[in-house]
């Protein structure tokens, strides 16, 4: 797949996302999702994270998880859970073609994906 079709295919799922994530209740929002320990809204959140976050906030979190990267990634997200559900949905709107820089990662199959 060429790149530019991988951003094509990433900001329309984060729109498909958003447009799901709409549809949820607020009872929805607090369910447990299939990675241990993290809410729907955890996970919302944290996929709002990496186009907003810099090397510098990156190694102050980094120092704040004392070194513990697994914990880093859920502590943010849990802080970031924190705000309206409407905000999270709005993030992930107009964060929907943000690229940040980078090159899109391997495509892989969600069965490759670990909590």
């Amino acid at each position: 797949m060429e790149t530019e079709q991988v951003w094509s295919e990433i900001e329309s799922a984060r729109l498909r996302l958003a447009d799901f994530l709409e549809t949820l209740s607020p009872r929805d929002w607090e369910h447990p999702s299939l990675c241990p320990g993290w809410r729907v809204r955890d996970v919302a959140a944290h996929l709002t994270l990496a186009p907003q976050t810099t090397i510098g906030r990156s190694m102050v979190e980094f120092a704040r998880a004392r070194g513990n990267f697994n914990r880093l990634v859920l502590d943010t997200a849990i802080r970031q859970a924190e705000l309206p559900t409407g905000e999270i949905v709005g993030l992930l709107r107009s964060l929907a073609r943000d690229r940040g820089g980078r090159r899109p990662g391997p495509v892989r199959s969600p069965r490759s994906w670990t909590c």
